[in-house]
């Protein structure tokens, strides 16, 4: 059981990261953006972030990478108007 939890803490940790450096890339680089949501990073936030409400850092990463991935994009904006 410990094991398990570990591994579920270590996940967590892993796509807070990804999303962290997603948001990176995609800062101020409309190009890369482009590309991550064609990709689907931000459906992959969007999942994310419902699956585990009480992860407070994957939260906050995937808010900021949503926001980069929008930012300059305008057309992004139209795939989470909804």
């Amino acid at each position: 059981m410990y094991i398990l939890y570990l591994f579920f803490i270590l996940l967590l940790l892993f796509v807070a990261q990804v999303m962290s450096i997603i948001s990176v890339l995609c800062l101020r680089s409309p190009e890369n953006a482009a590309r991550a949501v064609e990709a689907g990073a931000g459906e992959l936030a969007v999942q994310a972030m419902k699956k585990f409400p009480a992860a407070h850092q994957m939260q906050r990463n995937s808010c900021l990478m949503i926001r980069n991935l929008v930012v300059r994009n305008p057309e992004n904006r139209q795939v989470y108007d909804s």
